[in-house]
């Protein structure tokens, strides 16, 4: 019974956090004012952040703030994104934004050790979007027949 409560406390738990980071996301919380901020304000061409935070929304911020190409701006490449990135994000606990093609299928966020098994990351269509690259796609997912736009 224990178990069955705490899986179910859990599953909530997961969808609170995607929540928070959607809102996070839309700009109605305080937080997306402080990420502007920091990267308008602190962050220098040459830093390099260390983040605990699953959300993409300081990337974001900091691509606005022309600090910031996804590319390679997290340490690894994504074919077809720009990568000139001036400062680096280490994302230590992963991303919402990052899947793996595992067995010819997505895997769910976490972290990831480039040169390793499941190699780096993917990223989709949306969340790259969101990180306003509009018209960019990650081929490594084109190929898996577009079950991952």
């Amino acid at each position: 019974m224990k178990r069955a409560v705490l899986a179910n406390e859990y599953g909530v738990f997961k969808n609170a956090v995607r929540d928070w980071f959607a809102e996070i996301q839309s700009g109605t919380a305080l937080d997306s004012k402080a990420y502007k901020d920091f990267a308008k304000h602190i962050v220098a061409p040459g830093d390099c952040v260390i983040t605990f935070n699953y959300d993409v929304s300081l990337e974001r911020e900091l691509r606005f703030a022309g600090k910031f190409e996804a590319g390679y701006g997290y340490g690894f490449s994504i074919p077809g994104v720009p990568g000139n990135s001036s400062t680096k994000v280490l994302k230590l606990h992963g991303s919402t934004s990052w899947l793996a093609l595992l067995f010819g299928g997505i895997s769910g966020f976490s972290a990831f050790q480039p040169g390793r098994t499941l190699g780096d990351p993917v990223i989709p269509k949306k969340e790259l979007s969101f990180l306003g690259y509009t018209k960019a796609a990650d081929p490594r997912l084109e190929w898996e027949a577009g079950r991952c736009r």
